[in-house]
């Protein structure tokens, strides 16, 4: 297997809507804490990247970009580091915004979304405002008002999955297909593309790209006797 090259400079890892960097489910301290990009921090630094992990959202406007770095488990102060932004890659993110998020908006009703973020805030989520994510708010709002910036390369990754029957993402997926075609079950390849596409992801769905599931699957795996690949 070819061995990819070790990138010169920092990677800063970001989440998107509803991300964490760490998640305490249960109080108890010798309950390891959740963490969002399990396995991608570590795979990449064995390939001696220097990666660092940022507290929350991040949203480029300019070629300078001051991060919150994530504390780790024992609670250690959390640092603020200041970069120049050389390129920016994005992985099944909706820069045209999601027609499922269209969906959950009109299910849901506006008038009862400001109670559902106080839940997920307690529950440790960073809701930021999922309204945001409609095609309508990212078409006429936040695409006009934050253009790429001059000296930033942009880079983007799509997926496409086919949902299994007991998949939880099937709704989503059909919901989508229907008015934007292939997708991941929350974001279309359409949507994702931005800057030079670099390819589509084929078989993933949005939480296997950042290992969740695949996690799920290789301790299941292990307890069948059966080898990961």
């Amino acid at each position: 297997m070819i061995r990819p090259e070790t990138p010169r400079n920092p990677i800063v890892l970001s989440h998107g809507l509803f991300g964490f960097d760490t998640l305490h489910l249960l109080p108890w301290s010798f309950i390891p804490p959740l963490q969002y990009w399990r396995g991608i921090n570590e795979a990449l630094q064995a390939n001696n990247c220097k990666v660092i992990v940022t507290a929350g959202m991040i949203i480029i406007t300019t070629s300078s970009l001051t991060v919150e770095e994530s504390g780790d488990e024992t609670s250690l102060p959390r640092i603020y580091l200041r970069f120049k932004v050389l390129s920016l890659t994005t992985v099944s993110s909706p820069h045209q915004g999601s027609p499922f998020a269209d969906y959950a908006i009109r299910f849901i009703g506006e008038q009862r979304l400001p109670r559902l973020y106080r839940i997920l805030e307690r529950a440790g989520l960073e809701t930021g405002a999922f309204q945001q994510l409609t095609t309508v708010f990212m078409r006429n709002d936040f695409n006009p008002n934050t253009p790429d910036v001059d000296g930033v390369k942009y880079f983007s990754y799509g997926a496409s999955v086919c949902p299994s029957l007991l998949s939880p993402f099937r709704a989503s997926h059909r919901i989508i297909r229907r008015v934007d075609g292939e997708n991941d079950g929350l974001v279309s390849i359409k949507s994702a593309s931005h800057g030079v596409y670099k390819g589509t992801l084929v078989g993933p769905s949005h939480l296997d790209i950042i290992n969740w599931t695949n996690r799920l699957k290789w301790i299941i795996k292990g307890v069948l006797g059966q080898h990961n690949k």
